[in-house]
């Protein structure tokens, strides 16, 4: 269907300015991408996020990279449309902060205008300002269990 450069563009182009994802998907589906250029990807795969074609996008990017593994821009854009990576899942939940929130939703009215610092469910400070509560209460990053927060 798509044998002269130009109608392969206009075609990819018009698809695009529509917001039409799947007659763009469609039409990239018929182009052989073996003998097209970096341009050629790197224009296809702008149009493809244009139209929210965003896994047509992701496609073309990785055929990019299989056909210019050393072009810039091309890895950049595969490396934009990649899935998303877990980096750590296996982190312990934090059944303190239930006890936090619950406190706040009893408490918030008694504590307004005021810093609280919660701790496992348990007042541990109030104070006017931010620094006022960490001079009362110590340290607060990277304490577990412990809230910080404004109540307005």
């Amino acid at each position: 269907m798509h044998t002269s450069d130009r109608l392969w563009q206009v075609d990819l182009s018009a698809a695009a300015e529509a917001g039409e994802a799947g007659r763009f998907d469609a039409i990239c589906r018929q182009i052989d991408w073996s003998s097209r250029s970096p341009e050629d990807f790197i224009r296809a795969i702008k149009l493809a996020l244009l139209a929210g074609a965003f896994m047509t996008a992701r496609r073309l990017s990785e055929k990019g990279v299989e056909r210019f593994p050393d072009h810039q821009l091309i890895r950049r854009y595969a490396e934009l449309e990649a899935p998303a990576k877990v980096i750590r899942s296996n982190l312990p939940a934090e059944p303190e902060m239930g006890l936090n929130m619950d406190w706040l939703k009893r408490n918030r009215t008694r504590h307004r205008s005021k810093w609280v610092a919660v701790k496992n469910g348990i007042l541990a400070g109030e104070a006017d300002s931010l620094e006022a509560l960490v001079e009362l209460v110590g340290p607060i990053k990277g304490v577990r269990g412990l809230l910080v927060t404004y109540i307005q």
